[in-house]
């Protein structure tokens, strides 16, 4: 198990690494004690050349893109690939596990996300040095707009078809909240998309997995609050975006 967790730790301080300057970082960590946040800056950068360029999957090479607090993300032209890397075991059977516990959480979000939820397979993949991790795959969506936060998605257009396409998610994300007690993470960037297959605005959930009750509960270190409770407020935003458009007669599900 402590393998198991360095492993974890030492990939988010690469990712970390990647993601952000040194001066970022120092932000990051501006409550901690100097000499302990330097440590952790400086192992962070000597770590992030070890995250891979590309990878390769069923004989289809994927190359680096992002990532993430939970996943580092590849691609191609078509697919995306995510190293769920919070998965990281060197126990084959217990990222099997893990594997299907994932499969059963997007499959119990599929019948209320609906439309707005993408394909999304998940297989196991093995590393180095013996390393086990969940991937998941999709398809590499051509996004018009990809929203840094849900003031950007509520206030991106004003026009009557778009408000129409906000309900909906509003519907969706209410509905997978309502029946499971599972939400989408509202809280991470880029999460929803919007796309236009067919000239039409679309909204695509391409976050990987629902939060399911036990991460809700977690506290934000950096907020103080609770992961479902800053979601929950968010959800409140869309619904009330999304009520504009609610035709007269009709009620809009909101959530306090």
């Amino acid at each position: 198990m402590f393998k198991d967790t360095a492993v974890q730790r030492l990939t988010y301080a690469a990712t970390n690494g990647r993601k952000h300057s040194v001066s970022e970082l120092l932000q990051q960590r501006s409550s901690q004690p100097l000499p302990i946040r330097y440590g952790k800056v400086a192992l962070s950068k000597a770590l992030h050349p070890f995250i891979p360029g590309s990878m390769t999957y069923e004989n289809q090479t994927y190359q680096f893109l992002a990532a993430g607090g939970e996943q580092l993300v590849y691609g191609n032209e078509d697919e995306i690939v995510k190293v769920i890397y919070r998965s990281f075991s060197f126990d084959e059977s217990t990222v099997e596990e893990t594997t299907a516990n994932y499969q059963q959480q997007y499959d119990a979000a599929s019948p209320h996300l609906g439309e707005h939820q993408v394909g999304t397979v998940f297989d196991i993949r093995k590393l180095r040095a013996g390393l086990f991790t969940t991937i998941a795959l999709q398809p590499r969506l051509k996004a018009d707009k990809q929203f840094a936060d849900v003031d950007e998605l509520v206030g991106y257009r004003n026009d009557k078809q778009y408000k129409d396409k906000l309900r909906k998610l509003s519907a969706s994300l209410s509905g997978l909240f309502l029946h499971t007690g599972l939400q989408v993470d509202l809280n991470g960037p880029n999460n929803i998309v919007a796309i236009s297959p067919k000239g039409e605005p679309e909204l695509r959930i391409v976050d990987t997995l629902p939060v399911v009750p036990d991460v809700q509960q977690k506290i934000h270190p950096e907020v103080g609050r609770s992961v479902g409770e800053m979601i929950a407020e968010k959800m409140f935003s869309i619904n009330v975006a999304a009520a504009e458009a609610i035709p007269a007669g009709s009620r809009a599900v909101v959530l306090h």
